[in-house]
């Protein structure tokens, strides 16, 4: 829903601005630096909101880095994300108990991901062009995948633990515990 209200909303501005412009209220000129500045205002304004009432892991960006962080409770989700780099630091997080799926997708960039030394973790991770480090295992190329898992995984069946799902198309991966 957020990114329909978001798209119509910039189509009520642009319609605005040109329904002026056909007016001879304003200028050409002076519209893209206003709408330049507005766009600046309001991703700085998203930034401070998203870091503030960030609740769980579903969530889209389009650029920049992405820092995942804080004490709030995590059922699993997917991190959606274009260009830039996604940091998500599961240690800090209260995961539910049995398996917690996250999924991490970006186009351009990379992302690390730190989970609780005591945590069973399963990861597999993809890229077209990219360097890996998945639990201390190092693969890098072209059209590049890993799978690994740590000893405890499969033998945790009620406790918590972490499934991650990681692809780009190009970027580093890395997953840890620690």
């Amino acid at each position: 829903m957020r990114g329909r209200m978001g798209w119509g909303l910039a189509l009520i501005v642009l319609g605005g601005l040109l329904l002026l412009y056909n007016l001879r209220v304003v200028s050409f000129r002076y519209i893209w630096p206003a709408a330049i500045i507005l766009v600046g205002l309001y991703l700085i304004g998203y930034g401070w909101r998203r870091r503030s009432i960030c609740a769980d892991l579903s969530d889209f960006h389009f650029v920049g880095d992405r820092d995942y962080t804080g004490g709030f409770d995590v059922h699993g989700g997917h991190i959606g994300h274009f260009i830039g780099d996604v940091r998500l630091d599961l240690t800090a997080m209260a995961l539910q108990p049995g398996e917690n799926k996250i999924t991490v997708s970006a186009f351009i960039g990379d992302i690390r991901i730190k989970a609780p030394i005591d945590l069973p973790v399963k990861a597999s991770c993809s890229a077209f062009i990219g360097d890996f480090d998945i639990l201390g295992r190092k693969r890098s190329g072209f059209f590049a995948s890993i799978t690994e898992q740590t000893p405890d995984f499969d033998a945790s069946v009620s406790g918590k633990k972490v499934l991650i799902l990681c692809n780009a198309f190009i970027g580093d991966m890395q997953i840890m515990r620690g």
